[in-house]
């Protein structure tokens, strides 16, 4: 069975779909497309030879209006199978296919909207080539808000300039301190010029999160910084993203101190967070349709298992929109711990979203809870939740048992004194 094409869309929509990962698909039974062997012979006849296909991402010529239908059909130009580099080349191949049709629209001198059109498309085309590492996509780039600005796209002109310092803003966890601050110094000043729009929340949530990990204290003043930028934007979407923004430094701050938790369950009852004193307690943001979150809850119950009758216990915040889907998730896995929704803030007025209020972006986010109360540990996925439960409540019997038989087992004078 192959896949039916997908319906056609603008070029734009379609290598923004494609450099984000979020649109394959692939021709399937390669055993229904085999020819039957052909009878023997005396004297076999020459095999005919194949008529080679023509490249599906050779840039046909035309004019402006047959250039576009070669940009919408190009969703049908699809790889037979599915591994990373075949997808990558794949992605690399229809970025460049896109980038040369829009520039003979544009050679064409077509008419304002039509050039507009064009230009997007290869503005869209060149930032997903960026991003699957085109070195030759990034010349292009650069010199695109100079084609913008003759052209009097200013507000274009705009966007190829975030497109630039995304791009950038990908090698920011490696640079050298000189670099990065000279970096962030640009994105602080380009998100400062005016009016905010959504594709910047992309670029300051990169920047940040691109030192979550090598300095967290500057990622923290970047996500505090940039989300009063976004909440003050007059955009209710772009400053919700900012108090997200604002929350994100105050989660990856978190060691150390105490993790305010407020909520509700899906009958409606609020969370005592009191009662949960003196427990080491693991807070798990997920969602139904979220495979890793799904993958690592096999691990949380196993040391909810263990760990449980001596101070350990789960609490896990759902961030799906979809209440119902949460519903029957719960009805069908009868979990032991507590799950709340966190879409409950919304029709609560005295209720704080605890995903908006720790700037959870990426789930499953874990936040392992000590029992004076303390924040000890961030993301313990895995086998780290077992190493930080054994550090917080003492190691399994089975553990201490192993290593007194390991002591035993040692030669007589190989542990010294």
């Amino acid at each position: 069975m192959t896949l039916p094409p997908a319906p056609a869309r603008s070029g734009l929509a379609l290598f923004a779909a494609i450099a984000c990962g979020g649109f394959f698909a692939f021709g399937q039974d390669d055993k229904a497309a085999e020819k039957a062997a052909p009878p023997a012979a005396a004297t076999p006849a020459p095999p005919e030879k194949a008529a080679e296909e023509p490249d599906p991402f050779a840039v046909p010529d035309g004019n402006v209006e047959d250039l576009f239908r070669y940009i919408d059909e190009l969703p049908g130009k699809r790889p037979k199978a599915r591994t990373y580099s075949e997808s990558i080349e794949y992605q690399r191949k229809l970025g460049q296919a896109l980038v040369k049709a829009a520039e003979k629209i544009v050679a064409a001198k077509p008419a304002r909207e039509q050039l507009r059109k064009a230009l997007e498309i290869k503005l869209a085309a060149l930032a997903g080539l960026c991003r699957i590492g085109d070195k030759d996509a990034v010349e292009k780039l650069e010199a695109l808000p100079g084609e913008l600005e003759k052209a009097g796209l200013d507000d274009l002109v705009r966007r190829a300039r975030n497109a630039l310092l995304t791009t950038r803003v990908s090698g920011l966890r490696i640079a050298p301190p000189e670099e990065r601050d000279r970096l962030v110094a640009e994105v602080k000043a380009f998100l400062g010029e005016g009016r905010l729009h959504a594709e910047d929340v992309r670029l300051a949530m990169g920047t940040a999160q691109a030192l979550e990990y090598s300095n967290k204290e500057m990622a923290a003043d970047l996500f505090r910084n940039f989300g009063e930028m976004f909440v003050k934007s007059g955009d209710k979407l772009l400053a919700d993203q900012g108090e997200k923004m604002k929350g994100a430094a105050r989660r990856i701050t978190l060691e150390g101190k105490r993790m305010p938790l407020e909520g509700e369950t899906l009958d409606g009852q609020r969370l005592d967070w009191e009662k949960y004193r003196g427990k080491v307690v693991l807070v798990d943001f997920w969602a139904t349709w979220c495979g890793p979150c799904l993958a690592e809850i096999p691990n949380i119950e196993k040391y909810y298992e263990a760990y449980h009758d001596r101070g350990f216990d789960v609490i896990s915040i759902s961030v799906d929109r979809d209440r119902q889907a949460l519903v029957e998730y719960v009805e069908d896995h009868d979990h032991p711990w507590l799950v709340l929704w966190d879409g409950a803030a919304k029709e609560a007025k005295d209720l704080k979203s605890m995903s908006t209020y720790y700037g959870v972006f990426r789930i499953p986010t874990l936040v392992l809870i000590g029992a004076d109360g303390k924040v000890a540990a961030l993301n313990p996925r895995g086998a780290q939740l077992g190493e930080q439960l054994a550090r917080l409540l003492g190691p399994l019997p089975e553990e201490e048992t192993q290593d007194q038989q390991k002591a035993r087992e040692e030669p007589a004078g190989s542990r010294g004194g």
